[in-house]
């Protein structure tokens, strides 16, 4: 892997990636996640959002048919709920909530009891008139990041579980990667079979993201490593683990932190995997994208690293918090957006547009000043272009947003060309 600066250019035509802001809720007690969410497939797009310090998880109906802010409604309170992901559990159409919790004062201070995974169930037709029901999956302690698929086979919902740490206060142990499976009873169960993936290879994993494979879903993990793919070789029935980069290393002597942070996977035309972007390190101040050497999948390839930007410098810690990509201009490439948490001037929402990928040459844009902790998209509004989603980052003992909010954008893209006659 080699390591370069890539290039970016506020010059391109007359592209202009707009969005037209609409807030959703105002003076939260907290902020961390939020997650679009569809009830069942008759139901607009709505979101689901919570924070640490409240542990409320609510429900917020589709943004376009309100005018006036959300309060949300609340469809369970948990203990310092940190990562979810949401799936169809039960089979019966309507979308539940993968949800871990008890996590601890902070990612080193963690409750040595918690890491705790649970399934809320979809009540349905009562989705306004009660909290919903736990169901309790397994547990590891700093349980961090949760994401449903089908990893090793495709007959019943899987869920990957990841924790930052193996125990409190203590970095330098390997922390495991668990895979949950499907009981036979899904209502009934005590708790899910799992595996251990690996308990060897990964430290302080923060962010992984999942894309599909030949047949199965596959996971890229951001940790101590850098960018890592994870995988099950269906003709060998083995995991395999491949490192994609190193991440940054150049601050560790100074900080301690390195690696990487987050992690988003970028298509451009047929290609599935054509780039992928990070924030590093570990809640870092850099934005890098690594790029293939040659248009292939991800099986033997090089990959080049270009660092298109730095934001501030870490003292312990940077702004960086979350990336996500999608084709927001319908070109048929995806562009990224990063989430800077704050202090200003290092806070908001900048998006990226891949100009020469070969070069790594992106133009990019500021399109939101709001902190945000997480992004989340789908087309709200049902216009066919996709709109964004954040919640502001509220954590004690790390960054508290004044005014947290929660805030849509509305995709308003527009090419001056296209309003010529």
């Amino acid at each position: 892997m080699v390591t370069a600066f890539g290039q970016l250019t506020s010059d391109y035509g007359s592209y202009s990636p707009t969005f037209e802001k609409k807030l959703i809720e105002s003076d939260r007690k907290d902020g961390y996640c939020v997650q679009a969410f569809q009830v069942d497939d008759r139901t607009p797009i709505g979101l689901v959002a919570f924070g640490l310090t409240a542990g409320e998880i609510n429900l917020y109906q589709n943004p376009s048919t309100t005018i006036e802010p959300q309060k949300g409604t609340l469809i369970q309170k948990l203990d310092t709920p940190v990562g979810m992901d949401k799936a169809d559990i039960t089979g019966n159409g309507y979308q539940d909530i993968v949800v871990c919790f008890q996590y601890g004062r902070t990612h080193l201070d963690t409750d040595p009891d918690g890491g705790k995974l649970v399934w809320l169930e979809n009540p349905g037709e009562n989705i306004d008139k009660k909290l919903w029901t736990q169901h309790y999956i397994g547990r590891s302690i700093s349980m961090h990041r949760v994401n449903v698929g089908h990893f090793t086979q495709t007959e019943r919902w899987e869920i990957i579980g990841l924790p930052v740490l193996s125990k409190p206060f203590d970095e330098l142990s390997p922390t495991p990667v668990l895979l949950f499976r499907q009981p036979d009873n899904v209502l009934n169960a005590t708790e899910w079979p799992y595996e251990i993936i690996d308990q060897k290879y990964f430290h302080v994993i923060h962010e992984v993201t999942v894309f599909k494979g030949d047949q199965l879903d596959n996971i890229l993990v951001a940790s101590r490593e850098g960018i890592t793919w994870v995988y099950f070789n269906q003709k060998l029935k083995q995991w395999r683990i491949e490192r994609i980069g190193d991440g940054e290393q150049g601050l560790r002597e100074e900080t301690g932190i390195y690696g990487s942070g987050a992690v988003a996977v970028g298509r451009t035309g047929k290609d599935s995997v054509s780039y992928i972007v990070a924030t590093e390190p570990f809640h870092g101040n850099m934005v890098a994208v690594y790029v293939k050497t040659m248009n292939n999948v991800l099986k033997e390839i090089q990959w080049k690293r270009y660092v298109l930007d730095v934001y501030g410098h870490p003292e312990g810690e940077g702004p960086l918090h979350h990336v996500i990509c999608a084709d927001f201009d319908k070109d048929g490439d995806d562009e990224f957006l990063i989430a800077l948490r704050g202090p200003s001037p290092t806070q908001g929402v900048y998006y990226y547009k891949p100009i020469d990928l070969s070069r790594g040459v992106f133009s990019k844009w500021k399109v939101s000043d709001d902190s945000a902790a997480r992004i989340t998209f789908a087309d709200f509004d049902y216009d066919g272009l996709l709109d964004f989603a954040t919640i502001s980052y509220n954590v004690p003992r790390y960054y508290e947003a004044e005014n947290a909010s929660i805030n849509i954008f509305y995709n308003r893209f527009v090419r001056i060309s296209d309003l010529l006659p």
